[in-house]
């Protein structure tokens, strides 16, 4: 075993002194010949890097490279001609050791073999009128002639090392800046025929990375580890790598790509990475491209591509970048989707040809899943498109409970109940608010088993179904079918341009709503004649449709509503008609009734006017109602005699027509009634009689005590009555009956101030038979002799009846309707 150590520290001695043995002539050759090795690489450095140089000192290191001998250049730089003009400083090094071969040296050959920078800077720099600094690359042989092609003199270079050396590449004229600070990086070079090949090891800080420095950099300020292979192809002039594993900022990535400086001067840049978080992504990206992902936050990491694409020449590149996510939570100022799946991309250039910026920019969505606000959507593809004004165009799938709606809309006037809804339509729209661009929905919105309350008005609408149409900008509801207080309606509407006008002026919203039902009855309704109630609802948070709920609800507050109802009946008290026609126009608080048509009372009817809000309790009505050939005692029963005791329903009978003019206010507080009353109704009775009618049966036994007075038939009975307040305006009327001739004038008031005189002509004192036949003479004939009777009110509030032998019907006061 002695022996075996003794060998070895033989050998290692041995060893040691061949190594001094040998530096010891490298220093004492070098040392010898040091003024002719410097003149010589410096003379090889001239040759390869045209320009003005100058060096500060020279210096031989022994340790820096070892075992290599070093050349040490300390501040080294080299500049171009017009460096006083830009005063960019093509290269400098605080320390430049050029490696040197002493089996080299001593047999003629390339004495350098290698390169090590310290604190140096590389800065290639072009003006806007194209000249550039890049020159001082080309060999001085080849500056004198052009024609020259590369000496090859083998592999001279083997190795570079850098250290704290910064790479700049400003290019005015194509607008581009490349600014890469090298911490460290080390490359082994092989040279062949056709390709250098750089084996690097590299740690470095990206400070710019602008393809053009208007649209902004690209990973500004990013850290930069990797170990890559760039291979560079002498013929073809391209420079490519492949594969390239870098870690920017600590996150991995492949890089591809390749440049080509010669031809058409192209590049192509591609970048792939894995479960890469979305903020970080951003940080990679210009500004602009990050301002434009913004318009989405990524709660988990995705996978991503990209790819820059482009002419070494002035203008944009071509990016295009995807990526690919499961299962990930997405935020934005729209909307919140939760367990999103989805891929999807982006590019600066839609069309082909065009100029690519944000106008020509879109972000794209494909085959996307997810639950928003509780919905579970689908769409195959949503795609945004100009990012200076951005437009989505989508389509979106989804089977949902109506209650969730509720909360995502956060209406004030609308709430859903129950129901099931499904939605399958396309979109196109602005995304930003405020926006003149229309927009436009295509496909449905189906629902069934829908409870829905309309809070405003208290209204409830159960077992609510039908289809809500889209049309580009225009709307239609399809067989909406609902039951409100046991009344079914069927409607059918249309709002045309209304997406477009909800966003900017909802007051010029009209609709088209069409209701049928079989039977309504009216007392149902009559919430919509109350004011409206305000109802507040918890305002909706981020991401929920706050925009378009007050859009909704100033539709339902503001809209111009046009209503056709059709019903078999119709009934609102003691009222009933049949055939109901009705024309409507709801304007906010006030109708507008165009067109009414009925059937009522065995005749017909037909009136038209408006209700127009006073205020909180009061209605200003103004009607016009034609009746023609309608029973006269069920007219009286429908509408409670209106509210006057003269001839009751009961009294009479015959085919009754009219026309009402009538203005007046209706009361909501006390169950619509009217008040204030003005106008007047011509009306003709045919066929008429009066049953029991006790005013009548009192003139009985006041004039004629054997007649039949309790069933009193009478030609045509026509005049104008006119309404003042309460009052009842008769003028001259004349009655032809079975048992008595009259005419009647004066007023009959509900405010006890009926004031009537009937004049009882003496040609009544004729006997008249069974088949005795009233026609009418004229109102304005006179009757002859007549006896005079006044029907004042009573102490008891019924009017009574005496004889007015002078015929003093008093004269109207001030006071009085006129």
């Amino acid at each position: 075993m002695k022996k075996v150590f003794k060998y070895i520290w033989r050998s290692l001695a041995v060893l040691l002194a061949v190594i001094v043995l040998i530096y010891s002539i490298a220093f004492i050759y070098v040392s010898a010949n040091r003024k002719s090795i410097i003149a010589k690489v410096s003379t090889e450095i001239g040759e390869k890097l045209e320009g003005t140089i100058a060096i500060g000192n020279v210096d031989i290191s022994f340790f820096s490279n070892f075992p290599q001998v070093s050349v040490l250049f300390s501040n080294v730089t080299i500049r171009d001609s017009l460096y006083q003009q830009h005063k960019h400083t093509f290269f400098e090094a605080g320390k430049l050791f050029g490696h040197i071969s002493i089996l080299n040296v001593i047999i003629g050959k390339e004495p350098l073999n290698g390169l090590k920078l310290e604190n140096a800077s590389l800065y290639i720099y072009t003006d806007t009128s194209g000249y550039t600094t890049s020159y001082l690359f080309t060999p001085r042989k080849q500056i004198a002639d052009t024609t020259a092609k590369p000496k090859n003199n083998g592999n001279i270079l083997k190795s570079i090392t850098l250290k704290n050396f910064r790479f700049t590449l400003a290019n005015l004229k194509k607008e581009k800046l490349f600014d890469i600070e090298i911490k460290k990086a080390d490359a082994d070079i092989t040279t062949t025929d056709n390709e250098l090949i750089l084996d690097i090891e590299k740690s470095s800080i990206i400070h710019d990375l602008a393809f053009n420095q208007a649209r902004g950099s690209f990973a500004k300020e990013a850290t930069f580890e990797s170990d890559f292979e760039l291979v560079f192809n002498k013929n073809s002039r391209k420079l490519s790598f492949k594969d390239m594993e870098v870690e920017l900022q600590g996150h991995p990535f492949v890089f591809n790509g390749e440049f080509n400086f010669a031809g058409d001067r192209t590049y192509r840049f591609a970048i792939d990475t894995k479960q890469a978080d979305h903020a970080f992504v951003k940080t990679l990206l210009t500004a602009k491209l990050s301002k434009a992902l913004s318009v989405v936050t990524v709660e988990k990491p995705v996978d991503a591509q990209a790819e820059i694409t482009g002419v070494l020449a002035p203008g944009e590149p071509l990016v295009k970048i995807n990526w690919q996510t499961k299962n990930n939570d997405i935020k934005s100022i729209f909307f919140d989707v939760l367990d999103a799946s989805f891929t999807g991309g982006y590019t600066n250039e839609v069309v082909k040809g065009m100029k690519r910026n944000d106008a020509n920019s879109q972000i794209f969505i494909e085959n996307f899943s997810g639950t928003w606000e509780g919905l579970e959507v689908q769409s195959k593809k949503a795609v945004i498109n100009d990012l200076v004004q951005p437009i989505i165009s989508t389509d979106l799938k989804s089977k949902f409970s109506l209650s969730t709606l509720n909360n995502l809309l956060g209406s004030n006037n609308i709430q859903l109940k129950e129901g099931n809804g499904s939605l399958d339509i396309t979109y196109q729209g602005p995304m930003i608010e405020n926006s003149n661009l229309n927009t436009f929905v295509n496909g449905n919105l189906s629902f069934s088993n829908g409870n829905i309350l309309y809070a405003p008005r208290q209204i409830a609408m159960e077992k609510s179904s039908g289809i809500i149409q889209f049309k580009n900008s225009d709307v239609y509801v399809k067989d909406f079918k609902s039951t409100i207080k046991n009344n079914t309606l069927v409607m059918n509407g249309t709002g045309k341009n209304l997406l477009s006008l909800m966003k900017s002026n909802a007051g010029k919203i009209s609709l088209d709503w069409h209701i049928f039902s079989p039977a309504i009855n009216l007392e149902a309704f009559t919430s919509l004649l109350k004011k409206r109630t305000n109802v507040v609802a918890a305002t909706a948070s981020k991401g929920k449709l706050r925009k378009m709920a007050a859009q909704i609800d100033e539709l339902l507050n503001n809209a111009n509503i046009k209503l056709q109802v059709k019903s078999d009946k119709l009934t609102f008290k003691k009222f009933e008609a049949t055939n109901v026609n009705a024309a409507i126009d709801m304007e906010r608080e006030d109708y507008h009734l165009n067109d009414v048509r009925l059937q009522h009372a065995n005749g017909s009817m037909r009136l038209n006017g408006k209700l127009i809000e006073q205020d909180a309790r009061f209605y200003a009505a103004a009607l016009n109602v034609d009746m023609d050939n309608v029973d006269v005692n069920k007219v009286l029963q429908s509408f409670n005699n209106f509210e006057q005791d003269a001839i009751k329903s009961e009294n009479i009978k015959g085919k009754l027509s009219t026309n009402l003019v009538v203005s007046m206010n209706i009361d909501r507080e006390k169950e619509f009634k009217p008040t204030n009353m003005e106008g007047f109704f011509d009306f003709s009775l045919k066929k008429g009689a009066l049953i029991n009618f006790e005013p009548l049966q009192k003139l009985q036994f006041l004039l004629f005590k054997n007649r039949n007075f309790n069933e009193i038939y009478f030609a045509e009975l026509k005049d104008r009555i006119e309404l003042k307040q309460r009052a009842f305006i008769i003028n001259r009327m004349e009655i032809q009956s079975t048992a008595i001739t009259l005419f009647v004038k004066g007023i009959y008031s509900l405010d006890g101030k009926t004031d009537l005189s009937i004049q009882v002509p003496l040609s009544n004192l004729k006997k008249r038979g069974e088949d005795f036949k009233p026609e009418n003479i004229g109102p304005d004939t006179k009757a002859g002799p007549s006896i005079f009777v006044r029907g004042t009110p009573g102490d008891d509030g019924n009017i009574k009846f005496k004889l007015d032998v002078l015929n003093k019907i008093r004269k109207r006061s001030k006071s009085d309707p006129k």
